[in-house]
């Protein structure tokens, strides 16, 4: 490899090289602006949520309130309402629901929604007293009520309507439960052996049986007062409120068999009392007093005459008397019953006879009684 000598006269010229520098550029502003643009806008969502804050309110509680009440304080929370009304349990013009519920935020100005009750449907529930089970049961089932049955002893016949609940006549809801009694026939008791008793002890043993006692005074041997003979015999079955005759013995061997003048009816519930009364040639007054109700507390001969029979006040049990009791005397039997009932009373009936006029009642026409109570009529 071979070098080329370099002279050392020879001149190197070394060009300089001069790198011009280039142009500066003006300062970027975009982002400044940017930054700046993104605070602005942060600055008015900020603000137009402050003022949206402003426009928020809150759904107030109103349930159970009155429609009015409901209205005023929606209103005072700038809510605008509707009002839709719906059969409930609560009473009517009351408020039973609301859309949305208490506490919820909504913006001034929005709809919400109540309702208000119009009360429950009432209807006027059949009267079926008297009717056959059957019949009853029908009529309520297609007036819209439910039926529920209790059967019962008492003196109408099998399968006969002896009570409702609620009365016929009254109102009440569709759907709601109308309770029968409804008879099984009448029952029977044991009459007591009440020979060798007292009058008194007698007496008392045949109430509890539930029988009347027919007390005959009869010459004797025995004792005064003492029981010596009965009918029907002790261990015959009869129905409650049947009559036993009691012979009394007077203590002397000699004279006439003669019946008390008054049946004592004291201890017998009120139709019973009134029917001894009439079978016997009297005419029982009822009056009312505080006691056990529908029972004869006491008894007493009154003055005056009905019909040729001399009258027996019963104070009776009860609670106030504070409803007219309508006149049905000379009225048909089924027309009185229906005036009574649609007054609110039950009707029992003594029968004289084979006819169907009313010639007595108790309590009396034109008086009061009691809410309820038994009004018996006689009917001839």
């Amino acid at each position: 490899m071979s070098t080329t000598p370099v002279d050392p006269d020879e001149t190197v010229h070394t060009e300089e090289v001069v790198e011009e520098e280039p142009p500066r550029q003006p300062p970027r502003l975009w982002p400044w602006l940017l930054a700046l643009l993104v605070l602005v806008l942060g600055g008015l969502l900020a603000y137009w949520l402050v003022l949206r804050d402003d426009e928020k309110t809150t759904m107030p509680r109103v349930v159970d309130l009155t429609e009015a009440q409901a209205r005023a304080r929606i209103a005072e929370a700038e809510l605008e309402v509707d009002v839709d009304r719906a059969r409930s349990e609560r009473r009517a013009g009351i408020v039973f629901a609301q859309t949305p519920g208490a506490g919820t935020q909504l913006d001034e100005g929005q709809r919400v929604e109540i309702e208000v009750s119009s009360g429950l449907e009432q209807v006027a529930v059949p009267d079926v007293r008297d009717l056959r089970e059957a019949q009853a049961r029908q009529r309520l089932e297609q007036a819209g009520f439910e039926v529920a049955v209790q059967r019962v002893f008492a003196a109408a016949p099998r399968r006969t309507v002896v009570e409702q609940q609620p009365r016929g006549g009254t109102q009440a809801a569709p759907g709601s439960t109308v309770a029968l009694k409804v008879s099984r026939g009448r029952n029977v008791n044991t009459v007591p052996d009440v020979v060798g008793l007292s009058e008194q002890e007698a007496v008392a043993a045949l109430r509890q049986r539930e029988f009347a006692p027919r007390i005959f005074d009869v010459p004797s041997s025995e004792p005064e007062g003492t029981v010596v003979a009965q009918a029907p015999q002790a261990g015959a079955e009869a129905p409650p409120d049947s009559r036993v005759r009691v012979n009394v013995s007077t203590g002397e061997q000699s004279g006439g068999t003669t019946e008390r003048d008054v049946p004592s009816v004291v201890g017998l519930a009120q139709t019973p009392a009134l029917r001894a009364l009439w079978e016997a040639g009297f005419r029982g007054v009822v009056v009312y007093d505080s006691g056990p109700r529908n029972r004869v507390l006491e008894q007493r001969e009154v003055d005056g005459m009905f019909q040729g029979r001399r009258q027996v006040e019963l104070l009776v049990g009860g609670e106030e008397a504070d409803v007219d009791v309508p006149d049905v005397v000379d009225s048909r039997e089924e027309d009185a019953r229906q005036t009574l009932r649609d007054a609110g009373f039950r009707v029992e009936v003594v029968r004289d006879g084979d006819g169907d006029v009313v010639v007595d009642q108790q309590p009396a026409g034109g008086g009061t009684a009691p809410d309820g109570a038994v009004v018996t009529i006689v009917v001839r």
